[in-house]
């Protein structure tokens, strides 16, 4: 992977972080309807990053592997609980499980790229 891939993935992981902070601060203002659009770009940007690092060839580190393992299924009840417009969940599910997990992926893709970086 070349260093200016490298950098523009991570900086798409970023911008996805950011977009889950504000969805997550609308959500806690009681504006769940209007963030499901960012969320499901959020989704997409984490599919688009998953595809480029495939396609590269990648080899990933055992803790990126387990982070991605667990983000996809923590995306994946947070897609349930959306379409259950369950905002309780979508609460407690965001703030517990989902921002912690996107977190962890967030670093173990910046330690991973940090190679190509420099």
């Amino acid at each position: 992977m070349n260093q200016a891939l490298a950098q523009q993935m991570l900086q798409l992981c970023t911008t996805g972080l950011e977009g889950l902070r504000h969805v997550h601060q609308r959500n806690k203002e009681g504006h769940f309807e209007s963030t499901a659009l960012l969320f499901h770009d959020v989704v997409w940007a984490f599919a688009e990053l998953e595809r480029t690092m495939e396609e590269d060839g990648a080899v990933m580190s055992e803790d990126l592997r387990e982070a991605k393992t667990d983000l996809l299924q923590s995306l994946t009840r947070m897609v349930e609980a959306y379409e259950a417009e369950d905002h309780a969940r979508i609460l407690e599910h965001m703030e517990l499980e989902l921002m912690p997990r996107y977190e962890r992926w967030h670093r173990a893709l910046h330690d991973e790229f940090q190679a190509h970086l420099n």
